[in-house]
């Protein structure tokens, strides 16, 4: 397996599939590395309810797309494989043309999935980034990686734990900023359960239409296929 590239991208969601496929683009060789599974059409759970395919808890063995962390003043929904995963499909259907070009092979990107980036530093001009399985804890598949630059695009809890482990724990990258984890913010989001009403109303698509009370406050209601209340 090739080890060095120019540039390696550390997450495959909304930032790093761009990030990535733009570099590829210019030419330059690019890794990306995602600790989530890759899913196909047919790999995703017909319910929340099969928790397994669901949530994101390699500790117990639920290698879904699904994370929840909790903390003392929010519980945070975050998407692990790429948080476009778990944006309920909304996204504008491209043309035809767009599945039939593998730009980002065509270009030279390489993706790996079910590897988290654990260790990064700086040496000789070339930043090396070290590796381990994020799906099996018996055989960890360590590796190391080393290129000229790293695009860091785990989302916002990803991407300030890899962080703060480099510059406080392994203090390989000791020149980031001391204000780096403040001022971090939350989408201010409330989610309510709506259920045991007398009709069906999770017809059609999942989000299809939002709307605005007053300029501080946007509605979006969300609906989930029969039988996932395992978000309720």
């Amino acid at each position: 397996m090739e080890t060095s590239f120019d540039y390696i991208v550390i997450g495959s969601g909304f930032g790093g599939s761009v990030s990535a496929m733009r570099l590829a683009e210019k030419g330059y060789s690019v890794l990306v590395l995602e600790k989530g599974k890759e899913y196909s059409s047919k790999d995703f759970p017909k319910t929340n309810l099969n928790l397994f395919k669901y949530l994101w808890i390699p500790a117990l063995k639920m290698h879904g797309f699904q994370k929840l962390t909790f903390f003392k003043d929010a519980s945070i929904l975050s998407g692990v494989g790429g948080g476009s995963l778990v944006y309920a499909n909304t996204l504008f259907h491209p043309p035809e043309e767009f599945f039939t070009k593998n730009k980002w092979s065509k270009f030279g990107a390489q993706i790996i999935s079910e590897t988290l980036a654990e260790k990064i530093f700086y040496k000789g001009g070339k930043y090396y980034l070290e590796t381990k399985s994020s799906t099996n804890f018996l055989f960890k598949r360590r590796k190391t990686f080393q290129a000229n630059g790293i695009i860091i695009s785990g989302g916002v809890l990803g991407t300030m734990e890899l962080l703060l482990k480099q510059k406080y724990t392994y203090k390989t990258l000791p020149l980031l900023s001391e204000k780096l984890g403040h001022e971090v913010r939350t989408n201010s989001e409330t989610l309510c359960a709506v259920s045991g009403a007398n009709e069906k109303l999770n017809n059609g698509l999942a989000i299809t239409s939002v709307f605005n009370p007053d300029s501080n406050t946007h509605v979006e209601i969300v609906k989930y296929p029969d039988w996932s209340n395992a978000m309720k």
